[in-house]
């Protein structure tokens, strides 16, 4: 199923450019399952060594956290009701506990990880998370994935080009979580250094 999905998304939108790039990006913060990072690689791959390589990435992350606060503004509107149709109520305990227990950075991880991001768009809204806060970590989050992707493609995609595949992908969230997670618990040594004092 998710094959298929994948396969109508690139035939659908990637003859489309940077707009078809805008539009995946912006509904899978939302609704599509398939990751904006399909068509921003193959994009990429036809760029090879070209900087619009890095517009893309512009692009995926502009349309990214658009559609992550249109989300957003459905969890509020639309309540936990609405939620449940797309995801059990098990995972949604998953992400309140997330959430009760690391702040603004479950959408940072979510962000940059495998963790399914349109989740905790609408989840933010539905436990009214602060936009502001929501809104930075997602440009943070996903800028920074987006450009990681687009940078090791515009430099070593004709080296990459026979790999690049779901693997790439592991590979590069594995990465961007192992970072994140260096980086939150040097953030949570620093408070815990401040408080104890």
């Amino acid at each position: 199923m998710f094959g298929s999905l994948e396969e109508w998304t690139e035939t659908t939108f990637l003859p489309l450019g940077g707009s078809g790039l805008f539009l995946v990006a912006f509904f899978s913060s939302t609704f599509l399952i398939v990751p904006p990072d399909v068509i921003l690689i193959l994009l990429c791959l036809n760029a090879v060594g070209d900087p619009i390589c890095l517009w893309y990435a512009v692009v995926c992350t502009i349309g990214s956290v658009l559609g992550g606060v249109f989300g957003y503004y459905l969890g509020i509107t639309r309540g936990r009701s609405f939620m449940e149709v797309f995801v059990s109520r098990q995972t949604i305990s998953i992400v309140e506990s997330t959430y009760e227990r690391y702040g603004s950075w479950a959408v940072g991880i979510a962000g940059f990880t495998p963790v399914p991001y349109n989740i905790f768009t609408v989840g933010s809204g539905v436990m009214k998370f602060d936009l502001r806060k929501f809104t930075l970590m997602s440009i943070f989050s996903r800028g920074a994935r987006f450009l990681i992707v687009a940078v090791v493609i515009m430099v070593w995609g004709k080296t990459l080009s026979d790999i690049i595949d779901e693997r790439l992908l592991i590979a590069l969230t594995l990465i961007i979580g192992f970072v994140t997670t260096i980086w939150y618990f040097h953030k949570e040594r620093k408070v815990q250094a401040v408080d104890g004092m």
